[in-house]
C-alpha cells in the first residue's frame, strides 16, 4: 500500500462486494496520502511567504499553540503546586524574551585554573544577557587644506567627504527627527538631552532641523495618502481639535489596514475633509472645485432656486478652479447667492464633490467608515456607520424609573445580539456564498423587526427610530463583508495626534503644523506595516541610496493577500 496510485483502481461491471470493499479502501488511503501531502505543502508554502515577509520588514503569520487542558481541581492541588506552576510560566515567558534579543557582543567568562580544585570538570557555559545602549557624542574636526596661487589669484580647498553633511551631521538630525516624532519628545526636551552629550546647538537651530525635512516628508505622506486609499477595500476617518498658533484648527485623519494619515485644517467641515482627502495643506482656499455633469444634480439636491443654479451655470460651466477664487467671483457677479450663506456654501459643496468625484489626481474613496457626522455624507458611493457610536446614544440613557429600566435593558440585549449576527455574517468564507444570503435576509429581517420596536418609553423610541433611518449605512458590512463594526481603529490613530497636542499644545507656524502631520503619517504608517519608525526615518535623511518607500510596501503587502497558494 505504500505506492498508492488512482490508476489501481479498477471496478467491472461484476464487480463483488470484495472488490468494491478493497476499492473503497484504497480510495481512503490515497485521500489519506493527498491530505498529508497538502497539509505539507500548506507549512512549507506558508514558511516561505513569512520569510519573504520578514526581508520585506514585516512580520509572519504569527504561531499559537493548543491551548492545554486545565488540570482536574481537586483537592491536592495546592497553592504551593500552584506557585511553581506560576514560576514555570514566568521562566518560560523569561526564555521566549530571550529569544528576542539580538546578541552584538559576545564575552566569555572563564574562571581563574587557581581557583578550581583538581577534580573540576568543564560541563558548560551559562548564559547571562546584558541589554545595553550607548549614546555617544562624536564631533568632528575637519582641517581642509588651503591653497594659494599667486600665478593664477586664486585659493584652492580640498573637498569635505561625502559624510560631511554640515554643521550637524546626518545622524544627529535622525536622532532630533527620531526623538522628535517617535518618541514625541520636546524642543526643549531635545535641546537638554543634546546639551548633556556635548552638543552646542539652540532652540532655533532644532526647530529649523525638524522643518527642513518637510519637502520629501510632504511628498511621501501624499504618497501615502495615495497608495493607502487605492489598496483599501475601505477607508476609516475621524477628527479632533488641534490649535496652531493658539487658532483652533481641526486635525483629520484618515486610516486603512495598512496606513494612517494626518491633515489639519482650518474647520472640520466637507470641503475640509474633501480637501483631505486630495492630500491638500494649507487654507482650504485652494481646493480645486469644478462646473461638471454631476454639478447640476447636486445643487438640485441642495434645493438652489433656478435663478442660483442659472447664475452659477453662466459663471462657471465646464470650468475648473479654487474655491478662493469661486468665492471672489461669486461676491462679484453674483452678488445675490453671496449675500445667501446657507446656499452660499451649499454651492460651494456642490461644486466641490463634483470635482472630487471625476478627479483623477488622486484615487477617490468608494467606501468610508464614520461616525455620524454630517461631514462625512455624500463624499463616497458607500458610506458605513459605526455602531459603536451608534450604541452610545442609548448607553447615554440613564431611566430613573425601573420599568424604563427593564424595557433598556431588554432592548439592549436584542442589540447586542443584532450586533453579534453581523460580526457572524463577517466571519462567513467569501465562497459560501449560499449561507451569506441566508444570514443576510434573516439580518434584514431581525433589523426591521428590532428596529421598529415601540416600547412606551418615548427616549428609547425616538432612538431606535433614528437607528432604523441608518438602516443603509449601517448595514453596508453586507455589502463590503471586511468593514470593521466600528470606527476603532481611525480614533486609536486619532489618540496620537492628541497625545502630541496634550505634550506641545500647539504647533507655531503652518510649516510646523504640516511637519508634524508628514511625519506622524510616515510614523503611524510605518507602524501598521511592520518597519521600524526610527530606521526609516534614519534611512530618509542619512542615505542616498534608492529603497523601498512606505508607498511601495503599501501596494507590497494589499497584493501579497491575493498571492495564489501552491
Amino acid at each position: 500500500m505504500d505506492n498508492l496510485n488512482l490508476q489501481d483502481i479498477k471496478i467491472g461491471e461484476d464487480a463483488d462486494i470484495s472488490e468494491l470493499r478493497n476499492t473503497v479502501t484504497l480510495l481512503l488511503n490515497i485521500v489519506e496520502k493527498l491530505w498529508t501531502s497538502q497539509e505539507k505543502l500548506l507549512i512549507e508554502n506558508q514558511s516561505l511567504k513569512d520569510e519573504i515577509n520578514r526581508l520585506k520588514g514585516e512580520q509572519g503569520v504569527p504561531k499559537f499553540k493548543p491551548k492545554k487542558e486545565k488540570p482536574p481541581q481537586n483537592n491536592d492541588y495546592s497553592s504551593k503546586g500552584k506557585e511553581k506552576g506560576g514560576n514555570k510560566v514566568k521562566e518560560k515567558a523569561k526564555e521566549n524574551r530571550r529569544d528576542k534579543i539580538v546578541i552584538d557582543k559576545e564575552v566569555k567568562v572563564e574562571v581563574s585554573l587557581n581557583d578550581l580544585p583538581t577534580d573540576a570538570k568543564f560541563t558548560g557555559y551559562d548564559e547571562v544577557i546584558q541589554q545595553n545602549v550607548k549614546l555617544l557624542r562624536e564631533n568632528t574636526l575637519y582641517k581642509v587644506a588651503v591653497y594659494y596661487s599667486a600665478s593664477e589669484k586664486r585659493t584652492i580647498r580640498g573637498n569635505l567627504p561625502e559624510e560631511y553633511a554640515g554643521q550637524y551631521g546626518s545622524d544627529l538630525k535622525a536622532l532630533i527627527h527620531g526623538l522628535h516624532h517617535v518618541c514625541d519628545t520636546t524642543q526643549g526636551r531635545l535641546e537638554c538631552l543634546l546639551h548633556s552629550l556635548g552638543i552646542v546647538i539652540s532652540s532655533g537651530t532644532i526647530s529649523n532641523i525638524l522643518n527642513n525635512e518637510l519637502d520629501w516628508a510632504k511628498s511621501e505622506q501624499e504618497e501615502i495618502l495615495k497608495a493607502g486609499i487605492s489598496c483599501s477595500d475601505f477607508v476609516q476617518t475621524d477628527s479632533t481639535s488641534n490649535k496652531e498658533k493658539g487658532e483652533s484648527r481641526t486635525t483629520h485623519i484618515f486610516s486603512g489596514e495598512y496606513f494612517s494619515v494626518y491633515s489639519t485644517l482650518e474647520s472640520k467641515s466637507r470641503l475640509a475633509v474633501l480637501y483631505g482627502l486630495q492630500g491638500g495643506a494649507g487654507s482650504i482656499d485652494m481646493l480645486n472645485i469644478a462646473y461638471n455633469e454631476s454639478t447640476l444634480g447636486l445643487l438640485e439636491g441642495y434645493n438652489l432656486s433656478k435663478k442660483d443654479k442659472a447664475a452659477l451655470l453662466k459663471e462657471f460651466e465646464g470650468e475648473t478652479t479654487s474655491l478662493g477664487t469661486f468665492k471672489e467671483r461669486v461676491a462679484q457677479n453674483i452678488p445675490e447667492l453671496a449675500k445667501k450663506p446657507n446656499m452660499f456654501i451649499r454651492a460651494q459643496h456642490a461644486f466641490a464633490l463634483s470635482h472630487y468625484y471625476h478627479q483623477e489626481e488622486m484615487p477617490s474613496v468608494q467606501v468610508l467608515l464614520s461616525d455620524d457626522a454630517p461631514e462625512y455624507t455624500k463624499i463616497a458611493p458607500s458610506h458605513g456607520l459605526c455602531w459603536v457610536h451608534d450604541a452610545r446614544f442609548y448607553n447615554k440613557l440613564n431611566p430613573i424609573i425601573g420599568l424604563h429600566r427593564e424595557v433598556k435593558e431588554r432592548f439592549m440585549n436584542r442589540y447586542w445580539n443584532f450586533y453579534q449576527l453581523l460580526l457572524e455574517f463577517r466571519e462567513i468564507p467569501s465562497d459560501q456564498i449560499e449561507q451569506q444570503e441566508a444570514l443576510e435576509e434573516k439580518i434584514n429581517q431581525e433589523f426591521d423587526t428590532i428596529f421598529t420596536t415601540k416600547t412606551n418609553y418615548a427616549q428609547l423610541d425616538n432612538l431606535i427610530n433614528k437607528t432604523f433611518a441608518k438602516k443603509d449605512q449601517l448595514l453596508v458590512v453586507l455589502k463590503v463583508a471586511t468593514l470593521p463594526l466600528h470606527n476603532n481603529a481611525a480614533e486609536l490613530a486619532a489618540r496620537r495626534i492628541v497625545r502630541k497636542r496634550d505634550i506641545s499644545l500647539h504647533t507655531w507656524s503652518e510649516k510646523g503644523t504640516q511637519t508634524r502631520d508628514a511625519f506622524l503619517s510616515i510614523v503611524e504608517t510605518a507602524i501598521k506595516l511592520s518597519i521600524n519608525p526610527f530606521e526609516y526615518i534614519r534611512n530618509r535623511i542619512c542615505s542616498n541610496a534608492p529603497f523601498d518607500n512606505l508607498a511601495m510596501l503599501i501596494r507590497r503587502a494589499y497584493y501579497a493577500q491575493f498571492t495564489p497558494m501552491f
